[in-house]
């Protein structure tokens, strides 16, 4: 994977160095920051961690799409501006899983602009909140 590859992964599920670090890499901002320089080559262990991240969100991607995609009228999600506000409604969470979330609604909302709003009342798709009540966050 080039630098340029890790950057791209890392900014699909929405997370700044500063939270891929510590979340994904186990690392130091510093060390991330190389990685994506090319400085420095990171662990086989955070593609595998990145790649599986990305693996995850895309399935929950899928699943939340082909749910909306039955319905023909205009679809309010809920969006979490504050990672505090996820976290009340998703105990088990860390910010890998809101970051996920908000990856999965911009999807959706890019894909399907007429037939997405995204809101703070809005409601969270029915597949999402499952994995999220039931997947507790490892890191």
């Amino acid at each position: 994977m080039s630098p340029s590859e890790l950057q791209a992964l890392r900014r699909m599920l929405f997370l700044e160095i500063s939270e891929a670090a510590p979340i994904i890499g186990k690392c130091s901002k510093r060390a991330w920051q190389y990685w994506e320089s090319g400085r420095s080559i990171p662990p086989d262990k955070v593609y595998k961690s990145l790649e599986m991240s990305i693996k995850f969100r895309n399935n929950l991607f899928n699943k939340a799409k082909k749910e909306i995609s039955s319905s023909s009228n205009k679809t309010s999600l809920k969006w979490y501006r504050l990672f505090e506000d996820f976290k009340n409604e998703y105990k088990d969470q860390n910010e890998l899983a809101w970051r996920m979330y908000q990856s999965i609604m911009v999807g959706l909302k890019a894909e399907m602009p007429d037939g997405i709003e995204l809101s703070n009342d809005g409601r969270v798709l029915d597949s999402i909140d499952f994995v999220m009540k039931t997947v507790k966050s490892k890191v």
